[in-house]
């Protein structure tokens, strides 16, 4: 792994941590920094290197400090976030059969098949989603 893609994983583990301890959505993270959704997105993947504002912007909406975004992270600590992310989507999953959207669910989940392994990117995914085009 090289220096850059170290530095992209702390920042990506370290914020989903933070977001478990406080059991914070993607859609309560934007809201609470007023940072784009597509930004906070590419922070959680590990695909974007956020700037010092934008860190210093996330940090003060979630009111901790930016020093929780350069902690050294261990083995067990990226588990436990991959973990936490896999049981936030679970519960977004259960919640949208409970509420009778299994056929928006299985348009979603065919959706993201198709781009990720029929020679799509999730970039592609992204730019079919509204929400995610609306930064501001």
């Amino acid at each position: 792994m090289s220096r850059t893609d170290q530095e992209l994983s702390v920042y990506s583990v370290n914020l989903r941590r933070i977001m478990a301890q406080a059991g914070l959505t993607l859609a309560e993270v934007v809201s609470a920094t007023g940072t784009c959704e597509r930004t906070v997105k590419g922070i959680l993947s590990g695909r974007t290197k956020p700037h010092a504002r934008t860190l210093n912007r996330i940090a003060t909406g979630l009111g901790v400090s930016t020093d929780e975004f350069f902690a050294a992270i261990t083995v067990e600590a990226e588990r436990r976030a991959k973990r936490d992310a896999q049981d936030d989507i679970h519960a977004k999953v259960d919640e949208l059969l409970a509420n009778g959207q299994r056929k928006l669910l299985t348009e979603f989940v065919d959706l993201l098949w198709r781009q990720t392994h029929d020679g799509g990117t999730d970039s592609t995914v992204y730019a079919t989603t509204p929400s995610v085009n609306s930064c501001e």
